[in-house]
């Protein structure tokens, strides 16, 4: 049954943002971040209008993608090569999505994140994007998938990772 009545749904659309600023970086970064965004959009919006099992997997398998993608557009900045992260990385996370521990891969991408971005544009500069990964870790680690708070990490991932690109410009 397909519940679209849900926030959690609708804050999806949050996962587009990053597309904006990768388009400025480049058109490989632009394919890469955009079509991992709209996979994540499609993905996380479509298990939770179900909740079933098939599109959990299809969730995960899509956020670690997109996180891959926002990794390879950073590490783009210092070699091209960055940008082959995501294309190898998408077909292992399709293939070993029920092998892969989200709670440990999730945390990798992003600290190799904000490491890179850290590293790139100061700590001072990189603080509101950091702020805003805090507060949708919060969010979703003291809610479930089905708790309306769980919309903010949807929103915060978004911006978090839009923020990431701009600053890197």
């Amino acid at each position: 049954m397909l519940d679209h009545t849900e926030d959690t749904v609708y804050t999806n659309l949050a996962y587009l943002l990053p597309a904006l600023p990768a388009a400025m970086l480049g058109p490989l970064e632009f394919g890469l971040v955009g079509g991992a965004s709209v996979y994540l959009t499609y993905g996380s919006a479509r298990y939770h209008t179900t909740y079933e099992r098939e599109e959990q997997g299809l969730d995960v398998a899509a956020m670690l993608t997109y996180l891959s993608a926002l990794l390879g557009a950073l590490l783009a900045s210092w070699s091209s090569w960055g940008l082959l992260l995501p294309v190898v990385a998408a077909p292992l996370h399709e293939r070993y999505v029920w092998e892969i521990d989200s709670h440990v891969a999730v945390p990798v991408y992003v600290g190799g994140m904000m490491v890179a971005l850290w590293l790139q544009v100061g700590l001072l500069q990189a603080a509101p994007s950091f702020l805003l990964i805090a507060v949708g870790a919060a969010a979703q680690l003291s809610t479930g998938p089905r708790a309306p708070l769980h919309s903010i990490w949807h929103v915060c991932g978004g911006l978090s990772a839009s923020l990431a690109l701009m600053f890197i410009l």
